[in-house]
């Protein structure tokens, strides 16, 4: 009979192979624009609902009103002559989707208060990755123009406060963003920057006309020449690299990363000065971006010595339900792999307890030189496959090729010995790559 630490080894091994099989298909689909196609003038459709409706009725006396904490509606006294229904319904974003952000239309239409409603909005500051100070709330009318307000950021409670004499949809987005066209590259390997912007007229109508519309930016224009006296200071701010500015306004830089990656990512910052009272409560505003320098590494740590791996890395789709990354040192006598099995779900971000390749659990398999280290080991007094403990942690995982896929666990790993012999050690894993495919 053969003996069971050899099939369990054939079993995982051969889940392994499945990392290395990639094929390669890219996304040529780009988003509709939401722009009017002859004034370039932002304009939606009424967005879909997100979530379930929440009312309550305030009258004369004035009342507030919460949405699980993420909407709190402030109606002063005297706003309403009568006992009024409150309406706050979740809907999805139409200016600056991002995944997890939600946005809200409010009720009742049609009615001017007698006194400005204070709104305020929480927000998760990993929304936004140029700068909070950047952050704007918009507002869209019947006709389906977007239009700005006053808008109030507190970045140490996280939350954007608005008042107005009328409900409608509500949007809160990035006036200002710093866009890369690449934001993971590798060594000595360069990428684009732009300082992207959502024009605004005086009557707070969003992105009038503008002959530098980029559809790579959704919603934002670049900035040009009118602004280009606000622009200064591209710095690489944290880790190293070089970054210069490529047209004469400065609103375009050129990121170089440097050819010997130290760490996994840098960050690029621009200053622009003297916006306050138009678009920010700052006199300066300082954009940031986040550049990951790599083609992707394995961080991992055992017998108390780290390891970066930084060849042959995979980060790949295999088949509907299950996932998985892998990757080597420089002479390949270190291969980590890391196997996702999610039967009946879509592959995802998320923690998934160890199990032994059952359904909605994680597989990790070091190959060591001649030792293999697995989270799955046989036990002979039970005749079959057992696992680790603990969870494994993806944090990213996006389904679009050369966006970063990201994670870490640590657990006990065991090597067979012999048919029903192991020993175990603790090894920490945390990785860093671009998807595959």
């Amino acid at each position: 009979m053969k003996r069971g630490y050899d099939v369990l080894r054939l079993v995982t091994i051969s889940m392994t192979g499945i990392l290395f099989l990639l094929s390669c298909h890219r996304n040529n689909d780009k988003n509709d624009s939401p722009f009017s196609e002859e004034t370039r003038i932002l304009r939606t459709e009424k967005a879909a609902a997100a979530g379930a409706l929440l009312t309550k009725v305030i009258g004369p006396e004035g009342g507030t009103f919460s949405f699980n904490g993420d909407v709190i509606l402030e109606v002063p006294a005297g706003a309403v002559d009568v006992p009024t229904t409150f309406s706050i319904q979740p809907v999805q974003s139409r200016i600056q989707p991002k995944a997890g952000k939600v946005n809200y239309e409010l009720l009742p239409h049609n009615v001017t208060f007698n006194k400005p409603v204070k709104i305020t909005f929480s927000y998760d500051p990993e929304w936004f990755g140029s700068s909070e100070d950047a952050i704007q709330v918009a507002y869209r009318k019947e006709t389906g123009t977007w239009h700005s307000l006053p808008t109030e950021v507190n970045k140490d409670n996280h939350t954007i406060t608005v008042s107005k004499e009328s409900f409608s949809e509500f949007e809160f987005f990035e006036k200002f963003i710093l866009h890369a066209n690449k934001s993971s590259i590798g060594s000595g390997e360069k990428t684009d920057l732009y300082i992207g912007i959502i024009y605004e007229d005086y009557d707070g109508l969003l992105a009038p006309l503008h002959p530098h519309f980029l559809n790579d930016f959704s919603c934002y224009f670049v900035l040009d020449q009118r602004m280009a006296n606000l622009v200064s200071g591209w710095s690489v701010v944290e880790q190293s690299g070089t970054v210069n500015a490529k047209n004469s306004f400065k609103s375009i830089a050129t990121y170089t990363a440097p050819n010997t990656l130290s760490h996994p990512e840098a960050t690029v910052q621009v200053r622009v000065e003297g916006i306050k009272s138009r678009f920010s409560q700052n006199s300066t505003l300082i954009l940031r971006k986040k550049i990951h320098l790599t083609n992707g590494w394995v961080r991992l740590t055992m017998d108390g010595t780290t390891h970066l791996l930084t060849h042959n890395l995979n980060a790949t789709q295999l088949g509907q339900y299950s996932f998985g990354i892998a990757g080597t040192n420089e002479n390949s006598s270190l291969d980590f792999s890391l196997a996702i099995v999610i039967k009946g779900g879509e592959a995802k971000a998320g923690i998934y307890n160890f199990g032994f390749l059952e359904a909605g659990t994680a597989t990790a398999v070091l190959f060591n030189n001649s030792n293999d280290w697995m989270s799955s080991y046989y036990d002979c007094s039970v005749n079959r496959g057992l696992s680790t403990e603990g969870t494994v942690n993806i944090l990213r995982w996006s389904h679009t090729e050369g966006d970063i896929t990201s994670g870490n666990f640590s657990a006990k790993l065991y090597n067979m010995t012999g048919e029903c012999d192991n020993v175990s050690k603790t090894i920490s894993v945390a990785f860093e790559i671009p998807r595959s495919a």
